[in-house]
């Protein structure tokens, strides 16, 4: 049974970062595999783990160029009884180089977990160096292996599913101070053009008398980002004029997941997931908590429209419709496929189990 370091961010919180939820699940899910973890010792794990603390505590969302260089030479440092190196990121030449490099030093056996596509890919074989290369959807591993790269498989990111019931919703309503006669619609991702229609959308259904409340949650991942919230924000309460009764705003949560429980339905419109997983975990946690789930039409995110499970919205006006026509019951039935299509594809131990099944191929 090989021995495994994994490379990638510290799987530590704040649990805003697709390569720290999947270390995360298969740290605690892998337990007969003695796993080594990089980490900023913030949060550990039990059993056959091993953390090397090379990070600072920092709630930075990307590494810094003195953190790339400290990771890297603790990367050279002599680890004789480690058999693979198991590798948690979005490609790029950068980073790419690095662990070629490292490879020719010490030649270890490398699983290459894809966790998003690179907008462009210009140099495959410089951007892809595992020995085996895991994409998070069917549709990456096509890509890949339309452009050449050999040894592509596919295993969907998986997450543990919680047991939330009708008491706990009604508890996170309450905390969040949601009235229990509103529908709430929350967009959970990254400032977008998109954002702006669901904002006039939310304007539009408050001047029909429609009882919706509509809930950004929107991560600040850099300088951008925080001057986007301002002008959000300023558009919201200044020209829209839009306050708590019709729109909420929130950036980076601890208890996201009672946001999402205190939530009925999710929207996602991005067409664009670079920079994103391919599958969203965001989307499958609100498939497994039963919420009905919008989403456009991307060949990626339609991997998850298994049984019709999701409803598939294009425009801001499909939307609307969406939210409009759909019955109270036609909504809990969409939830309740949402949460079977996660048990049986998306969960932890399913993606635990792919990878128990990679290892086993892998000769050191």
């Amino acid at each position: 049974m090989v021995n495994t370091l994994f490379i990638g961010k510290s799987p530590s919180p704040p649990w805003n970062d697709s390569a720290k939820n999947i270390q995360k699940v298969l740290l605690e899910n892998l337990k007969e595999y003695y796993i080594e973890y990089l980490t900023d010792g913030s949060y550990l794990y039990s059993g056959k783990r091993k953390g090397r603390i090379v990070y600072k505590k920092t709630s930075s969302y990307s590494l810094s160029q003195k953190e790339q260089i400290r990771l890297f030479f603790n990367l050279l440092k002599p680890d004789f009884h480690i058999d693979l190196y198991h590798y948690f990121f979005s490609p790029n030449i950068k980073s790419s180089l690095a662990a070629r490099f490292l490879k020719l030093i010490k030649p270890k056996k490398i699983i290459q977990s894809v966790l998003s596509m690179p907008k462009e890919i210009n140099d495959i074989h410089t951007l892809f160096f595992g020995d085996q290369i895991v994409t998070m959807s069917n549709t990456s591993q096509k890509k890949l292996e339309y452009l050449g790269v050999s040894n592509v498989s596919t295993i969907y990111p998986g997450i543990n599913i919680p047991l939330i019931n009708k008491d706990e919703i009604s508890h996170a309503k309450h905390n969040f101070h949601f009235s229990s006669d509103k529908t709430v619609v929350l967009y959970a991702g990254d400032y977008t053009p998109e954002i702006y229609n669901i904002a006039d959308l939310a304007k539009e259904l408050k001047h029909e008398g429609k009882d919706f409340l509509f809930v950004f949650a929107i991560r600040l991942k850099n300088s951008y980002s925080i001057e986007e919230d301002r002008a959000f924000r300023w558009y919201v309460s200044g020209k829209l004029g839009l306050f708590q009764d019709s729109i909420r705003v929130y950036n980076e949560l601890e208890n996201f997941s009672q946001l999402l429980a205190a939530s009925d339905i999710m929207i996602f419109t991005q067409q664009d997931l670079y920079a994103k997983m391919d599958l969203p975990l965001v989307i499958l946690e609100a498939m497994s908590m039963k919420k009905m789930v919008i989403i456009p039409k991307n060949s990626m995110l339609l991997e998850m429209n298994i049984d019709k499970n999701l409803v598939v919205s294009n425009t801001i006006y499909e939307i609307k419709d969406a939210l409009l026509s759909l019955s109270k019951e036609k909504k809990g039935d969409i939830g309740l496929r949402n949460y079977q299509i996660v048990k049986k594809y998306f969960e932890a131990s399913v993606m635990a189990k792919g990878y128990e099944k990679l290892y086993s191929t892998v000769e050191c």
